[in-house]
């Protein structure tokens, strides 16, 4: 608790102090640097509110726009955030953290695909926090082991999901019997709810949550180099 609660007050520090640097620029760099002041006016879309850069949407200045972080379906209480060409629903955002939760879009509220594919975020800003954990869904088998997670994709054949790396490489030897499978990450709260419910309905409707962190600090020193020449320098001379 004392932990979070540190790791909270340094992240508010860390915010504050670059709001801070960057509202003492001289405008008269550009007229660039006078409209990125308006990317941190706060907006909603969905249930997230009180976003700002590096969160933006269609309507935003399209200088506020940072790969990564733009946001659509604003209509939709869980908007879709668009990462490295997939997409994904934002759930949930910890401003003090800079933590996000999201799922994979083709994976909200169902478990069946069409074409399960494996999918992994490579972004420089952007990384797993460890608390995050693994499911492996196994689709299509004709053979399972005994008493698993089933969840119904076809009249014929099985699905089943293994929960984390101990029980996945226990069903090794079943996944040539089967289609497929993929793996995905999914937060510690999502992954304990599995844990209790075990059972194949749940995943009809399920979301498959997980935490991601993102990296305000470069992301905001990055925007610096571009609009002043140099970050450091600025934050030397204020």
């Amino acid at each position: 608790m004392h932990y979070q609660l540190c790791l909270s007050t340094l992240a508010i520090s860390i915010f504050t102090f670059f709001l801070t640097i960057f509202f003492l620029i001289p405008l008269s760099y550009s007229q660039d640097d006078e409209n990125f002041a308006q990317c941190f006016d706060a907006f909603s879309c969905g249930d997230i509110h009180n976003l700002m850069f590096p969160f933006s949407k269609d309507d935003r200045p399209q200088l506020c726009h940072q790969d990564g972080f733009v946001l659509s379906k604003c209509e939709d209480p869980q908007p879709i955030i668009h990462i490295g060409g997939n997409e994904y629903r934002l759930m949930y955002l910890n401003h003090s953290t800079f933590t996000m939760s999201i799922v994979r879009n083709d994976l909200w509220e169902q478990s069946c695909l069409p074409n399960p594919i494996n999918i992994t975020i490579n972004d420089t800003f952007l990384t797993y926090p460890p608390t995050n954990r693994h499911l492996t869904l196994f689709y299509n088998c004709s053979n399972v082991p005994q008493r698993p997670i089933i969840f119904p994709c076809s009249p014929e054949l099985l699905s089943f999901y293994a929960d984390d790396l101990s029980e996945r490489d226990t069903y090794r030897d079943f996944s040539n019997s089967c289609g497929t499978n993929i793996q995905v990450q999914v937060n510690q709260s999502s992954f304990d709810e599995v844990q209790t419910e075990r059972n194949e309905y749940m995943l009809e409707e399920w979301r498959f949550g997980f935490n991601v962190v993102y990296d305000f600090p470069s992301i905001f020193c990055e925007r610096c180099d571009n609009l002043v020449e140099n970050c450091f320098n600025l934050m030397n001379s204020s």
